[in-house]
């Protein structure tokens, strides 16, 4: 892991290190359709949270979910299987570090058959002192 230079509200920015499998991830990015969030944490606080995934196709579907940052981000169920219109909640765990920064974090929705990404999710993530 490694900070960035200051930001404008002077806090660093937290990147993760791009393993291969993200490289191609990353390449795709421009080409699926993204979601984004934003929540805030406490520095050092360990936060459980989740978000809704609805389906959206007309077939049932079987979906993996992966991150960039496992070390920071940890997916209690990475694998989701939905009928039509189904929907199903992503529980993860944030482990944030002990000082403020803000990550920005990727998700990857890849279909589990032929492992291409289907969809991402963006979440930028503002550590703030506890």
């Amino acid at each position: 892991m490694q900070l960035c230079p200051q930001v404008d509200d002077n806090e660093p920015i937290v990147i993760g290190n791009i393993s291969e499998e993200w490289q191609f991830f990353l390449e795709a990015w421009k080409h699926i359709p993204i979601k984004y969030y934003s929540l805030q944490v406490g520095s050092g606080i360990t936060t459980n949270r989740r978000l809704l995934y609805i389906n959206p196709k007309r077939e049932g579907v079987s979906y993996q979910i992966k991150t960039n940052m496992p070390h920071i981000i940890s997916i209690k169920n990475n694998s989701l299987i939905l009928s039509k219109d189904e929907g199903m909640y992503v529980k993860f765990t944030i482990t944030p570090p002990t000082t403020p920064c803000k990550i920005n974090i990727k998700f990857v929705i890849e279909d589990i058959i032929t492992q291409l990404p289907v969809e991402g999710i963006e979440m930028e993530i503002n550590v703030k002192n506890s």
